[in-house]
């Protein structure tokens, strides 16, 4: 079956997986837990794993893992719906297309609803964003090479410029992955005048399309 919220395409095995769960959880708890997904989705600092898992208990799906995987179907639902401007109503039938029961597929429909132009503006802000930055600092790195100038016999120290990237994956939890790398600072520089010359190209082309 297809559905709008995933491009008209078949919706992955492991929503359908989490549907299930989330018919578990009655549908108060649903909506609170859909206050905590969308801190995530719209990285908001007072996101609170925890309280996911507290209204998790009753249905005892309270480990880690379904924290996770119930967080990542409803983070995944609502960007779908949202960045495919899926009608509201369409919404919720699609939910309970897929077995979610109709009290719980208002309450993503309402969540839908009510969050769509801040939920669109962080989408917008994040396209073509895989990695968020964690850290970016500069600090001279010396190294021991061999000299033959004159007067200059052996070794000295010489001073190269380079930065340390620190990056994360975008998953939002605290166990996220994250990655360091070290990049020369006139090559960084090079690096972040290219992206911003693709950037005013692609924003000149998205202004073309709405004229």
């Amino acid at each position: 079956m297809k559905f709008k919220f995933c491009r008209d395409l078949d919706c992955p095995d492991w929503v359908l997986a989490e549907i299930s769960n989330l018919s578990k959880v009655s549908s108060v708890k649903l909506k609170l837990i859909c206050n905590q997904a969308i801190k995530l989705l719209t990285n908001d600092v007072s996101f609170d794993s925890e309280k996911v898992e507290k209204h998790l208990t009753d249905a005892k799906l309270n480990s880690e893992d379904d924290v996770k995987g119930i967080l990542a179907a409803i983070v995944f639902l609502l960007k779908g719906a949202i960045s495919n401007q899926v009608p509201n109503e369409d919404f919720v039938s699609e939910m309970q297309q897929l077995g979610l029961p109709k009290e719980h597929s208002v309450v993503l429909g309402k969540a839908q609803q009510s969050n769509s132009d801040l939920i669109s503006k962080v989408l917008k802000e994040n396209s073509f964003r895989v990695n968020r930055l964690l850290s970016c600092t500069s600090k001279p790195n010396f190294h021991l090479v061999e000299t033959t100038e004159q007067h200059e016999w052996g070794t000295k120290m010489i001073k190269c410029e380079t930065v340390l990237v620190e990056i994360s994956s975008s998953a939002g939890f605290e166990n996220e992955d994250k990655f360091a790398f070290n990049i020369d600072k006139e090559k960084l520089k090079l690096l972040i005048y290219e992206l911003k010359t693709a950037q005013n190209i692609a924003n000149r082309y998205v202004e073309m399309s709405s004229e």
